[in-house]
């Protein structure tokens, strides 16, 4: 049981969530090409320690076993559809320790990006969908295509968190082939992403990204 300024935000029953997530991408610097977006990695921080602390209280409360016999931690992972912004993440994350997470060599904590994440699991995991354009001219490239889609989204064992702008989301579509191979029941323009939040919406748990780190500033401040 996860709470935040008297707030429940995760808890047992809910086993998937989505956090949304209101300012602009960006970039790291005029050099990037790659894109970041500041609140969702403010976000993505901050349940990683809100977690943390939580299985530390866990552990000291006994309900939680780490001894030689038995290691009841949970392994977590970020997972981001873009490289800035797992190098984004890891930057503000120097200096934590995050001790109360699963420390087995397979399990550790890992922030990559869906490609260097595939054939990979944690227990817990966190995805970073970063997009959130100003404008109406921009490319979708990475999260319009379902490879990527079934990677990032499959990763999870017992937990799937995903940070991300709701309202640009569901706007977004993609080809989506038939799983069989079927090109008859190929479904073009597929909204799926405003299909998964429905499906969170009904099955787990939608959240504000000011739920997690308070007052969120207006785009462009």
């Amino acid at each position: 049981l996860v709470k935040n300024n008297g707030m429940t935000l995760i808890e047992p029953r809910n086993h998937i969530y989505f956090v949304n997530c209101t300012q602009y991408e960006s970039h790291l610097d005029a050099e990037s090409s790659s894109i970041v977006n500041r609140q969702e990695a403010e976000v993505t921080c901050k349940l990683l320690a809100l977690m943390n602390d939580e299985y530390g209280r866990m552990i000291e409360q006994g309900t939680l076993r780490k001894d030689s016999k038995r290691d009841d931690r949970k392994s977590i992972g970020v997972i981001c559809t873009y490289r800035d912004q797992a190098r984004h993440i890891k930057n503000n994350l120097k200096g934590q320790k995050f001790n109360n997470f699963s420390q087995k060599r397979e399990d550790k904590l890992i922030i990559n990006t869906v490609d260097d994440f595939q054939g990979d699991e944690r227990d817990i995991i966190i995805v970073s969908m970063v997009r959130n354009p100003q404008g109406t001219r921009y490319s979708t490239d990475f999260i319009d295509q379902f490879e990527r889609i079934n990677v990032a989204l499959s990763r999870a064992r017992c937990m799937l968190i995903i940070v991300g702008a709701q309202q640009f989301l569901s706007r977004s579509s993609i080809d989506l082939p038939d799983i069989n191979g079927n090109k008859d029941l190929d479904r073009n323009s597929f909204p799926v992403y405003r299909e998964i939040i429905r499906t969170i919406q009904a099955k787990g748990k939608i959240l504000q990204a000011s739920d997690v780190i308070g007052e969120v500033k207006p785009n462009g401040k």
